[in-house]
Protein backbone atom coordinates (compact mmCIF):
# COMPACT_ATOMS: atom_id res chain seq x y z
CA UNK A 1 0.00 0.00 0.00
CA UNK A 2 2.53 2.67 1.31
CA UNK A 3 4.68 1.65 -2.31
CA UNK A 4 1.48 2.53 -4.53
CA UNK A 5 0.70 5.28 -2.99
CA UNK A 6 4.14 7.29 -3.51
CA UNK A 7 4.36 5.58 -7.00
CA UNK A 8 0.63 7.03 -7.93
CA UNK A 9 1.38 10.66 -6.58
CA UNK A 10 4.90 10.33 -7.82
CA UNK A 11 3.59 9.61 -11.51
CA UNK A 12 0.09 10.87 -11.23
CA UNK A 13 0.47 14.30 -10.28
CA UNK A 14 4.59 14.96 -9.95
CA UNK A 15 5.11 14.96 -6.27
CA UNK A 16 7.56 13.27 -4.04
CA UNK A 17 6.25 12.20 -0.39
CA UNK A 18 8.76 11.65 2.15
CA UNK A 19 6.96 8.54 3.74
CA UNK A 20 8.43 9.02 7.25
CA UNK A 21 7.15 12.79 6.96
CA UNK A 22 4.23 12.79 5.27
CA UNK A 23 2.54 9.97 5.43
CA UNK A 24 1.23 7.90 8.52
CA UNK A 25 -0.03 4.15 8.27
CA UNK A 26 -1.88 2.38 10.43
CA UNK A 27 -2.95 -1.08 9.53
CA UNK A 28 -5.42 -2.71 11.33
CA UNK A 29 -6.14 -6.20 11.26
CA UNK A 30 -9.58 -8.43 12.60
CA UNK A 31 -11.89 -10.94 12.12
CA UNK A 32 -15.44 -11.58 13.14
CA UNK A 33 -18.66 -10.57 12.52
CA UNK A 34 -19.16 -6.29 11.24
CA UNK A 35 -19.82 -4.99 14.76
CA UNK A 36 -17.16 -7.12 16.89
CA UNK A 37 -14.29 -6.15 14.23
CA UNK A 38 -15.64 -2.24 14.16
CA UNK A 39 -14.66 -2.97 18.00
CA UNK A 40 -11.61 -4.64 17.57
CA UNK A 41 -10.21 -2.35 15.64
CA UNK A 42 -10.95 0.31 17.27
CA UNK A 43 -9.28 -0.93 20.75
CA UNK A 44 -6.66 -0.82 18.38
CA UNK A 45 -6.77 2.38 17.23
CA UNK A 46 -7.05 4.50 20.26
CA UNK A 47 -5.36 2.37 22.63
CA UNK A 48 -1.71 3.05 24.19
CA UNK A 49 -0.59 0.41 22.11
CA UNK A 50 0.77 1.21 18.62
CA UNK A 51 -1.14 -0.77 16.33
CA UNK A 52 2.09 -1.29 14.30
CA UNK A 53 4.23 -1.79 16.70
CA UNK A 54 2.43 -3.58 19.50
CA UNK A 55 4.58 -0.77 22.01
CA UNK A 56 2.96 1.01 24.64
CA UNK A 57 2.37 2.35 27.87
CA UNK A 58 1.16 0.47 30.44
CA UNK A 59 1.05 3.21 33.60
CA UNK A 60 -1.74 5.77 33.66
CA UNK A 61 -4.05 3.69 31.27
CA UNK A 62 -8.18 4.04 31.88
CA UNK A 63 -10.82 2.14 30.45
CA UNK A 64 -13.52 3.52 28.65
CA UNK A 65 -16.91 1.72 27.40
CA UNK A 66 -17.73 2.52 23.77
CA UNK A 67 -20.42 0.11 22.25
CA UNK A 68 -20.72 -3.34 23.18
CA UNK A 69 -16.01 -3.06 23.73
CA UNK A 70 -13.99 -1.96 26.92
CA UNK A 71 -11.05 0.76 25.17
CA UNK A 72 -8.04 1.04 27.39
CA UNK A 73 -7.03 5.21 26.82
CA UNK A 74 -3.87 6.77 28.47
CA UNK A 75 -4.88 9.17 30.53
CA UNK A 76 -1.75 11.39 30.47
CA UNK A 77 -0.86 10.73 27.01
CA UNK A 78 -3.41 10.05 23.29
CA UNK A 79 -1.67 7.08 21.45
CA UNK A 80 0.31 7.66 18.89
CA UNK A 81 -2.09 7.03 16.33
CA UNK A 82 -4.93 9.23 17.60
CA UNK A 83 -2.23 12.57 17.46
CA UNK A 84 -1.85 11.12 13.70
CA UNK A 85 -5.36 11.33 12.87
CA UNK A 86 -6.13 14.41 14.97
CA UNK A 87 -3.01 16.03 13.59
CA UNK A 88 -3.94 14.97 9.40
CA UNK A 89 -4.57 17.35 6.77
CA UNK A 90 -6.24 14.14 5.21
CA UNK A 91 -7.44 11.12 5.90
CA UNK A 92 -7.97 8.28 3.36
CA UNK A 93 -9.07 4.95 4.43
CA UNK A 94 -8.73 2.40 2.10
CA UNK A 95 -10.43 -1.31 2.39
CA UNK A 96 -12.38 -4.18 0.61
CA UNK A 97 -15.24 -6.47 0.47
CA UNK A 98 -16.55 -6.53 3.91
CA UNK A 99 -13.90 -4.58 5.52
CA UNK A 100 -15.85 -1.46 3.49
CA UNK A 101 -18.51 -1.96 5.90
CA UNK A 102 -16.39 -1.95 8.92
CA UNK A 103 -14.24 0.99 7.77
CA UNK A 104 -17.34 3.25 7.66
CA UNK A 105 -18.86 2.07 11.01
CA UNK A 106 -14.99 2.66 12.49
CA UNK A 107 -15.12 6.36 10.82
CA UNK A 108 -18.36 6.88 12.02
CA UNK A 109 -16.99 6.12 15.84
CA UNK A 110 -14.30 7.98 15.16
CA UNK A 111 -15.66 11.32 14.23
CA UNK A 112 -18.22 10.64 17.12
CA UNK A 113 -15.12 10.46 19.48
CA UNK A 114 -13.69 13.49 17.71
CA UNK A 115 -10.51 12.06 16.81
CA UNK A 116 -11.48 12.47 13.24
CA UNK A 117 -13.45 16.46 12.37
CA UNK A 118 -14.50 16.51 9.02
CA UNK A 119 -15.29 20.00 8.77
CA UNK A 120 -11.33 20.31 9.55
CA UNK A 121 -9.67 17.66 7.33
CA UNK A 122 -10.38 15.84 4.04
CA UNK A 123 -11.46 12.10 4.74
CA UNK A 124 -11.76 9.85 2.00
CA UNK A 125 -12.73 6.28 1.76
CA UNK A 126 -10.91 4.14 -0.94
Amino acid sequence: MQKAILEHFSEEHGIELDINSQITLIPLVGEGRIQDRVDLLLCQLVASTDATTGEGEAEGESSTTTGTSTIATGSQEESKNVRALRQADTVLISAHSQGVVVSAHLLDRLIDMQIIDPRKQRVGML
